[in-house]
């Protein structure tokens, strides 16, 4: 399913296999230096958003440090931080620090309702616009 997906999107975007084969892809210092310009604060929280998010799912400590060294390199500030925390409580994960894993147990086993709720209201807000 997925590969004929795939063909649906290059037959949309006129391309060829081999053309999106021989499409150069760049390194990671070439990612930083078109990504770091970015002065949309909504671009921003949807790149960080979207990195961060499998980061929290996969629950490694060596991806929260790729992350946190990807955020360093771009020196986006503070707005990192708040997209973050906002990631964080949508998801109902919170960072793994030390070799700790925080998998929402305890304490924090009744978020998961606030985490739908605030889902809800992101999405219901993104809808109106």
């Amino acid at each position: 399913m997925t590969e004929i997906r795939g063909e649906m999107l290059l037959d949309v975007l006129g391309l060829t296999k081999a053309d999106v084969e021989s499409f150069p892809i760049p390194d990671y210092p070439q990612i930083v230096a078109h990504l770091k310009p970015i002065s949309d604060s909504e671009v921003r929280d949807w790149i960080i958003t979207n990195t961060y998010s499998p980061v929290l799912k996969s629950r490694r400590k060596d991806a929260l440090n790729a992350f946190r060294n990807f955020c360093s390199d771009l020196s986006w500030g503070t707005e990192v931080k708040e997209s973050m925390e906002l990631t964080e409580e949508l998801l109902g994960l919170k960072p793994i620090d030390n070799g700790v894993k925080n998998m929402g147990m305890g304490s924090n086993a009744g978020s998961g309702c606030l985490s739908v709720i605030v889902l809800i209201i992101v999405s219901t807000a993104l809808f109106f616009f």
